[in-house]
């Protein structure tokens, strides 16, 4: 059955609630809500997952009171841009210096993990930026707290942050080099729809979530202002199904063809005919992402296909209209969606 996102062409407000019939599947558009009263919940997310970690620089770019604690051990103290922590993998664990302008003057014996927290001398954000390198490879900005963890043969550095920064992070890398408004609200929603419907993926390794396709790409606090703008205009809001969170996927292209959803019987699977990605693909010669993992241009053909979504936007869709077309599911907003995240009590 082809779905026509003209049918909700009659959406002028952001106070008006509609429903779209599409065989048994509706879909309910409402205002999206602020989510964060007080301190912000936290996700996890390994970090620089495809790398072999054997080396990590940690530096902040302002002054910062840095608290960090290895094994038993807890240390806080004013950190510089001048200054930065040198972690090295060895046979036994991690080794850390402490350097000011090239200068060792702080080393440790072996430790098994570290943990680093940092907070703004004024006080200001809650989640302040520090840098991290893998020398010779890459460098990224990231906002929240730092674990590393020693495995034989290297580390795992694991990103502790605010949810919906994760969203915009995961935007900014999904579709860094896209300015369509609307296309961009539509890969905010589906990014936090999967992280709200796979709350601790990767709980049994210690963290939440990859930064690979297994789960979502991200770049840290490097994302793209209209990334960033994207998740804020829709902060809290996710698809469902039945109150339930829809397990929302995406790829670059489908060639025509999707489902809207895995067929695991929890979630029905509607075939999703989708005539767009080709004109995209014709009109732009390229594929919208930059996804350096997300590899071949077909997919896994679930869920949102994102040369069809920036098509649709390019025609004047709203963000609705094309998650109506996408996802005949529950569009709608949660202001207690991240208590999915946290883990479930005895």
């Amino acid at each position: 059955m082809k779905n026509n996102p003209g049918h909700a062409a009659g959406l002028r407000s952001k106070a008006l609630r509609f429903t779209l019939f599409f065989g048994f599947l509706t879909l309910t558009a409402a205002n999206v809500q602020s989510i964060y009263p007080g301190t912000p919940a936290v996700v996890s997310q390994r970090i620089f997952t495809l790398y072999p970690i054997r080396q990590l620089v940690y530096r902040l770019p302002t002054y910062g009171r840095l608290q960090w604690i290895h094994d038993h051990q807890k240390i806080t103290e004013i950190f510089s841009p001048e200054d930065s922590l040198c972690f090295q993998s060895s046979e036994d664990g991690i080794q850390i210096q402490r350097k000011r302008h090239g200068t060792v003057f702080f080393f440790t014996e072996c430790c098994q993990k570290v943990r680093l927290e940092i907070s703004p001398l004024n006080d200001a954000d809650y989640f302040s930026t520090f840098n991290l390198t893998i020398p010779q490879h890459i460098t990224r900005s990231f906002q929240g707290t730092l674990e590393i963890h020693w495995k034989q043969g290297g580390m795992e550095a694991i990103w502790e942050t605010d949810p919906e920064r994760l969203v915009a992070s995961v935007v900014g890398a999904e579709m860094s080099n896209v300015s369509h408004t609307e296309a961009l609200k539509a890969q905010a929603i589906v990014a936090r729809s999967f992280i709200a419907s796979h709350p601790g993926r990767h709980r049994h390794d210690g963290y939440d979530f990859c930064d690979t396709t297994h789960c979502q790409f991200s770049r840290g606090a490097d994302t793209p202002p209209q990334a960033e703008a994207a998740a804020k205009a829709t902060q809290g809001a996710i698809l469902t199904y039945h109150g339930k969170p829809i397990p929302s996927y995406y790829s670059a292209v489908c060639r025509n063809l999707l489902f809207s959803t895995p067929p695991n019987g929890e979630f029905p699977s509607i075939r999703i005919l989708c005539p767009y990605c080709a004109r995209w693909s014709d009109r732009t010669g390229a594929l919208p992402v930059t996804n350096p993992f997300s590899g071949a241009a077909n997919g896994h053909h679930m869920g949102l296909c994102q040369a069809g979504c920036l098509e649709m936007a390019l025609r004047g869709s709203t963000y609705r209209q094309i998650l109506a077309h996408f996802f005949p599911a529950s569009l709608t907003h949660s202001v207690n969606w991240q208590a999915l995240l946290l883990p479930d009590t005895p």
